[in-house]
C-alpha cells in the first residue's frame, strides 16, 4: 500500500468515525435511517465492546493490561508492514484518535469507568512508545526497520523488551500527570493517560541509553540501525 492510499484509507476512517459521532450526540439516526437507534444498538454495541476489549485480550484472565499491551505489540508489527515511518506516526494517531470514542462509548455501555477488559488504550499506546527511536532511525539515516530486521536483531529484541517493560511500569505506577489525565471526560481520560504513558516510557529509553533528550548522535547504520543504537 503506497503513502497515499494508506492516508485515504486513514482520511475515510476517521471521517466514518467522526460522522458516527456526530449521529450519536445529535440522535439523527431515526431522521436519516430506518428503525429507530435501539434497533441499530445490538450490532454496534457488540462491534464496539469487541473493539474496546482488544478482540478478547481484556477478557483473559489476570493483567488484561498486559494482555492488550502485548496485543499492542502486534499492532506496531503491522504498522512497521509498510517500512515507512510515516505511515507509522499516521496510523498511531489515527488509531489513539478512534480509540477514544470506542473507549468512551464502551464505558457507557459497561456503565462502568476505565474498566480493565477495556484494554484497546493500551493496545494503540504501544505504537507511541517507540516512535521517539524510529524517528531518530529515520531522520538520522534515512533508514526505517521492517519486520524481518527486528526478528533477526538480537539488539531489536532488547528494545523491544525495555519498551515493553517501561510501558508497564508507567502504566501501573502513573505518576503524574498520567494519574490526573484520567480524570478527563469519557474515552479521553481512558485513552490519554496510556499515551502519557508512553511518552514517559520514551524518557525512560532515552536514560536507558545514557542520551538524554533531545537524541543528537547519528545512530544509524546502512545495514541495520538496531545493533549500533544499543551498543551506543
Amino acid at each position: 500500500m503506497s503513502i497515499p492510499e494508506f492516508t485515504l484509507v486513514c482520511f475515510i476512517v476517521l471521517a466514518a468515525v467522526i460522522w458516527r459521532i456526530w449521529m450519536y450526540r445529535r440522535h439523527w439516526q431515526d431522521i436519516l435511517v430506518e428503525g429507530t437507534e435501539e434497533a441499530l444498538d445490538p450490532w454496534e454495541n457488540k462491534a464496539i465492546l469487541w473493539l474496546a476489549r482488544g478482540g478478547g485480550l481484556g477478557l483473559l484472565p489476570k493483567a488484561p493490561g498486559t494482555w492488550g499491551s502485548l496485543g499492542g505489540l502486534a499492532w506496531t508489527a503491522l504498522l512497521l508492514l509498510p517500512g515507512d515511518f510515516w505511515i507509522f506516526v499516521s496510523g498511531t494517531l489515527v488509531v489513539a484518535g478512534v480509540s477514544v470514542w470506542i473507549c468512551g462509548r464502551a464505558e457507557e455501555l459497561l456503565n462502568k469507568t476505565d474498566p480493565g477488559e477495556i484494554v484497546l488504550d493500551e493496545i494503540i499506546a504501544v505504537p507511541a512508545c517507540f516512535i521517539g527511536l524510529l524517528g531518530t532511525l529515520y531522520f538520522n539515516g534515512g533508514n526505517f526497520p521492517v519486520v524481518a530486521d527486528c526478528i533477526h536483531q538480537p539488539a531489536a529484541w532488547c528494545w523491544v523488551a525495555a519498551g515493553f517493560a517501561l510501558f508497564r511500569l508507567f502504566d501501573i505506577w502513573k505518576p503524574p500527570p498520567i494519574r490526573q489525565s484520567q480524570n478527563l471526560a469519557g474515552g479521553w481520560g481512558v485513552t490519554v493517560d496510556d499515551l502519557l504513558a508512553a511518552v514517559r516510557q520514551l524518557r525512560g529509553l532515552c536514560h536507558v541509553r545514557h542520551v538524554p533528550l533531545p537524541l543528537s548522535a547519528p545512530v544509524c547504520s546502512a545495514s541495520c540501525a538496531w545493533g549500533p543504537i544499543w551498543s551506543h
